[in-house]
């Protein structure tokens, strides 16, 4: 059985949301809008980030896709205008079009 994120995931610090392990997706529009959300742990356990799991998320800075995540979704990070920073696993086979897009301070 696939256990997917569909709610709030648990938040360690103010705005750091953590997902919790054992969760392998990342679901559709999980966070989108979720302004205040600028710092996320993904755990090994996720193979992919769905589309608009975290589009318009206006205070994400930086995300570190772990080796497990196959698969980023069309629009995943769409509009994230403060990610300036994104590091990507080694297992990676496909990033949807506009996974990025709108990431205007993206710099790695």
């Amino acid at each position: 059985m696939t256990r997917r994120l569909f709610l709030m995931a648990n938040i360690q610090e103010k705005n750091c949301i953590s997902i919790p392990e054992g969760t392998t997706t990342i679901a559709p529009k999980a966070f989108l809008g979720r302004t205040e959300i600028d710092s996320v742990i993904i755990p090994d356990s996720v193979t992919e980030i769905a589309e608009e799991a975290f589009e318009k998320c206006i205070g994400l800075t930086s995300i570190v896709i772990p080796d497990s995540v196959t698969k980023i979704g069309w629009g995943a990070f769409s509009g994230c205008t403060a990610l300036t920073n994104v590091v990507l696993g080694d297992s990676l086979k496909e990033i949807k079009y506009d996974a990025f897009m709108g990431c205007t301070s993206l710099r790695t």
